[in-house]
């Protein structure tokens, strides 16, 4: 808060950094009316959907998570050729292969299998 107007930090808003020192994206203003607390958005297609409070209270809040560092790692793999990848190697009823079909087609895809074991894991992953 600061004065009537709430600072509030979002991602895939503002495409640049921030100021140095300026911890929040937006100030947006606070209307109180009977008891009512009401953001004005400044954007014209969007819609507040809720808020969450930061505080120097801890109750309520998750701890910060831990990732081994091991996993943050980024590194490549390839499949080995085998003839594996020949035919149609999708399945085109599910959307995100087909999205993914009309993007690049099923023909020869030899040079992408790097691809497919990025997108098999990712996959693996999603479940």
């Amino acid at each position: 808060m600061h004065g009537n107007k709430v600072r509030i930090a979002e991602q895939n808003v503002i495409h640049s950094p921030l100021p140095q020192g300026q911890q929040w994206t937006r100030e947006l203003e606070m209307v109180v009316e009977k008891r009512c607390y009401t953001l004005k958005d400044t954007f014209d297609d969007t819609t507040i959907l809720g808020w969450m409070i930061q505080t120097e209270d801890t109750e309520y809040s998750l701890p910060q998570p831990e990732i081994a560092g091991e996993l943050l790692k980024i590194s490549g793999a390839r499949l080995e050729n085998k003839g594996q990848f020949d035919g149609k190697w999708l399945d085109e009823k599910d959307p995100l292969q087909n999205a993914y079909v009309q993007a690049n087609g099923q023909g020869d895809q030899s040079g992408s299998l790097s691809l497919l074991h990025h997108y098999r894991e990712c996959r693996a992953g999603a479940n």
